[in-house]
């Protein structure tokens, strides 16, 4: 695996363009945009403050950049930098900006949820909609981005609003029936949207058609801790529901009747052909150089190879070999800025006793039960986290309905992705660490950039390489 050299930034965490071509960032009170390949700079543009919200358009051509405590927004256009545009709420101020799916309206929600503004790059014209329930969540576009469906509340009822994107007219508003509504998603082809309640009202989730009509419901009022994430596989057939009891439903879309339960107990004993691995730490003087990939097999062990150098061709970086298989990690204050011990990954006997983590309930928000949930690129495996044994990512096979993997680490999971092409499943805990699984085993890789404390990652849109960020620099990584 190679790596690029270590980036600095500000403010909002870097972000891949769609079409994979950019990378945008912000330094200061200026948005950098550079070539995703060499990181070379192909655009700067000045903003007046600190960049808290950045996102591309779905057309990677145009990006928008909010200093959101303002109450306005910068969009900028990567083709012509000549160009650019402000949009101001205001009085009303602004709280979250996004983009529509067609790229030509950027949609900002004031303070406090009073309105929701639609503002037209082209027509160059802005039409206010009726405040949504919640800022950052209850809004969500159709699959082939012809709808918006907006969670509202007014009376102390719910309602759900249905707009049609190309001409922002109100198609439908209709009552879920809940009694207070959380957040809502569509299935993959949008013939059906999920709608869940708050976990105060408890376990309740309705699945609805766009005009309102209830097509299944599972619910159990007062039972639990309620539903902290939902999602469709891939497909649309499954729907995976995870609760704050730690729990996770999976219910078919053909009779909406739950398939398996996935519990998330602190200790696991089966089933049978589960492979647990788990990071250990041993000195780095026994195990060989700094850099290196530590890995430990299933059925076959599969160690991702380095590419090609390309030392001198915008600064990459390759790691050197290593005699034996392994990753380091240092002890102390700054554990890896040391690099006094290495980190491999060894097969645990089962059953086996996850190390446990109560959540601190003086520091809110409450942190407890499935926090991350997320489906492979085809939806063969589901990858899960409860927060009440954060230092552990479970596999589950959604063909067999049950737990193909576990994944151990010695610090708590931080960001976890799937590529996007294929079943590898990459995490990091905030070191200087990524942790690579596959169905063929798991390996270790130690990033050799001083600093360079991974907390998020994403994959590139179309090649094998991720985007690592920490606190304040981030990098490249190329398998």
């Amino acid at each position: 695996m190679d790596f690029s050299e270590g980036t600095p930034y500000t403010g909002s965490v870097p972000q891949f363009s769609p079409d994979g071509q950019y990378i945008a960032h912000a330094q200061a009170c200026r948005l950098v945009v550079r070539e995703a390949s060499s990181l070379a700079v192909v655009a700067l543009f000045s903003v007046p403050e600190q960049v808290e919200a950045l996102a591309w358009s779905p057309d990677s051509v145009h990006i928008l950049a909010g200093p959101l405590r303002t109450g306005s927004v910068l969009v900028f256009s990567v083709e012509d930098s000549a160009w650019s545009c402000c949009i101001e709420e205001g009085s009303a101020g602004c709280v979250r900006a996004c983009w529509s799916p067609s790229g030509a309206h950027v949609l900002l929600v004031a303070d406090f949820c009073i309105r929701l503004s639609v503002w037209s790059l082209v027509g160059q014209t802005c039409l206010q909609l009726q405040g949504p329930k919640h800022a950052h969540a209850g809004l969500a576009f159709s699959p082939d981005g012809l709808q918006l469906a907006v969670a509202q509340r007014s009376a102390c009822k719910d309602s759900v609003a249905v707009y049609d994107t190309r001409t922002w007219q109100l198609e439908g508003r209709w009552s879920p029936g809940t009694q207070d509504l959380a957040d809502m998603a569509w299935n993959p082809d949008g013939s059906c949207l999920a709608v869940w309640e708050a976990p105060t009202v408890g376990h309740g989730l309705l699945v609805l058609s766009p005009g309102g009509e209830v097509l299944a419901r599972s619910a159990s009022p007062g039972a639990g801790l309620g539903i902290r994430t939902v999602a469709w596989s891939p497909s649309g057939q499954l729907l995976a529901i995870g609760s704050y009891d730690g729990e996770v439903q999976l219910l078919s879309s053909y009779t909406w009747q739950q398939l398996a339960s996935f519990p998330h107990p602190g200790a696991v004993q089966g089933p049978v052909g589960l492979v647990a691995y788990s990071e250990v730490e041993e000195e780095r003087t026994v195990l060989g150089p700094r850099n290196g990939v530590a890995g430990v097999s299933g059925p076959a062990s599969r160690i991702p190879r380095s590419s090609p150098s390309k030392d001198g061709e915008g600064g990459w970086r390759e790691e050197e070999p290593m005699t034996s298989a392994c990753c380091p990690q240092s002890t102390g204050a700054e554990p890896d800025d040391q690099g006094q011990t290495r980190s491999r990954f060894l097969v645990s006997a089962l059953p086996m006793s996850l190390q446990p983590q109560r959540p601190a309930a003086d520091r809110p928000p409450l942190r407890m039960g499935i926090g991350t949930m997320l489906w492979s690129h085809d939806g063969t495996y589901l990858a899960t986290r409860c927060d009440s044994t954060p230092n552990t990512v479970r596999v589950w096979d959604s063909g067999k309905l049950a737990l193909a993997s576990l994944v151990c680490l010695k610090k708590p999971v931080r960001s976890v992705a799937w590529d996007l092409d294929s079943n590898r499943l990459m995490m990091c805990s905030g070191y200087g660490k990524l942790y690579l699984w596959t169905a063929d085993g798991a390996s270790c890789v130690h990033i050799p950039l001083p600093g360079m404390k991974a907390g998020t990652l994403s994959w590139h849109p179309t090649q094998p390489s991720l985007l690592l960020a920490s606190r304040d620099s981030f990098a490249c990584a190329f398998l």
